[in-house]
Order: C-alpha cells, then sequence, then structure tokens
C-alpha cells in the first residue's frame, strides 16, 4: 500500500517482531478485504427489483470474455477485496485497450480528468513479449507498482494503456495469485489476439473502490458501467 493506508500493515508487523516474530513478510496476493458469498450478493441484488436483470451464471469466465470481446465497460467484482490503492481484479474496470479514443470517452463516462491514464493487465506468460525488462521473478508486477517501457507491437495494438512516453504500469496476473482473474484475462487475449486489457479502479471519481454489492449496482445505476460481472452472476440494467 503506497500511502499512509500502508501504516496499517506496517503497524502489525511491528507487533508481530516486538514479539518475536519475523522482521520480514513475503505477500502473494492483497486479497485481504470483505467477501460476499452467492447467496449474500443474491439478496443485495433482489433489493433492486426491475431496474436490472440478474442471472445466475455456470460459467462466469466466458461469459465475461463475451462481454468484453462486444468491447462494453465491464465491472469486475470477485472475491476479497484488494487492499491498497491499486484495483487488482477484485474491484475492478475491465475495456478493451484497442484504441486511443478509449481514453477520451470512458475518463469521460467516469468523470475522470484527461491525466488519468490507464493501466494493463497482462497473463504472466504474455508478459516477456509486451514490457522491456520484464522478469517473472518481479512480484512488484503482481501489484501494479512498476513501470516499464513498452514494446513496439505492444504500444501499436494497445494504445489505450501505453503512455505517451511509451511506458506503462501493468498489473501482471498468474493462476496462482487470482485463478478465475487470470482465466477472464488470459482467456481474454487468447480469444483476441491481444495482451492485455485496461484494469482501472472500479469507483466513481473521488470515491473510494466499491466495497460492497449495492455500491456496484448503484455505478451500474449511475452508468459507470455496462455490465456488472458479481461473484457467479451477470447484472445488466433492464
Amino acid at each position: 500500500h503506497m500511502g499512509d493506508g500502508g501504516l496499517t500493515l506496517g503497524s502489525a508487523m511491528l507487533a508481530l517482531f516486538e514479539m518475536g516474530g519475523p522482521a520480514k513478510c513475503s505477500l502473494t496476493s492483497v486479497y485481504l478485504g470483505p467477501k460476499f458469498s452467492n447467496a449474500e450478493i443474491e439478496k443485495e441484488l433482489q433489493k433492486f427489483g426491475s431496474k436490472i436483470s440478474i442471472k445466475k451464471s455456470s460459467d462466469i469466465v466466458h461469459n465475461t470474455i463475451d462481454l468484453l470481446k462486444k468491447k462494453l465497460v465491464v465491472g469486475y467484482f470477485d472475491g476479497r477485496m484488494e487492499f491498497g490503492p491499486r484495483a487488482l481484479g477484485a474491484r475492478s474496470i475491465l475495456v478493451h485497450a484497442q484504441d486511443n479514443s478509449v481514453n477520451d470517452w470512458l475518463n469521460k463516462r467516469l468523470n475522470r480528468t484527461e491525466f488519468m491514464p490507464f493501466a494493463p493487465v497482462t497473463p504472466e506468460h504474455l508478459a516477456h513479449k509486451c514490457y522491456e525488462g520484464w522478469l517473472p521473478n518481479d512480484r512488484s508486477t503482481w501489484f501494479m507498482t512498476r513501470t516499464f517501457h513498452c514494446t513496439p507491437a505492444f504500444i501499436e495494438k494497445h494504445p489505450a494503456v501505453s503512455h505517451i512516453d511509451g511506458t506503462a504500469r501493468p498489473q501482471i496476473v498468474n493462476k496462482e495469485n487470482n485463478a478465475r482473474y487470470f482465466e477472464v484475462v488470459s482467456g481474454y487475449c487468447e480469444e483476441t489476439g491481444y495482451e492485455a486489457l485496461i484494469n482501472t479502479s472500479f469507483n466513481a471519481h473521488e470515491e473510494p473502490i466499491i466495497c460492497s454489492p449495492e455500491q456496484a449496482v448503484k455505478n451500474l445505476l449511475d452508468g459507470g458501467i455496462d455490465a456488472l460481472v458479481i461473484g457467479d452472476f451477470v447484472v445488466c440494467l433492464n
């Protein structure tokens, strides 16, 4: 957590050290926040009545991929919420990264300024083709905290996530740190021939990242997203 919020974890680690515990802690993920069962999610969704349509899916991964291939703006809500300032596939908005126009219309739709660039998410087995100097043991890229120069081929195919100086700050995802999210991203890449999606935080401008199912549906009703994938449900406006 690259901010004052990191003091929470740091304080806990300090207390553990003073009690005789280890001086360092290696995190394999930061999915440390609240989570909601399908039953809890469905109960919240039902409160919105006829305003939304709800479909429970037996193959949510491919349903999500199909929405993304249609170039829809997808609110993706799954598992425990991320700790820290980066959306990492638990409370994310996912969109294609195929043209520069996305930066303009998506920022406007989310009430963000032109100074807020979008970051890519890339499956681990494709990262070497995209980011110069990336190495598989670089854990910082799991948490979207490091910037790389992009390869020319990546910039050409994914202009929406390449900064003006040819860099990007990617999240590299694998099966170990988020299996279902990895399946969505890698499946999309396999079916389309691309190597990345836009992954931006699931929130309204200057609001906290969405935590609860109720907040996610309200973002859908407010027009922030086209479709909501939440647990094993696909939710759209009626």
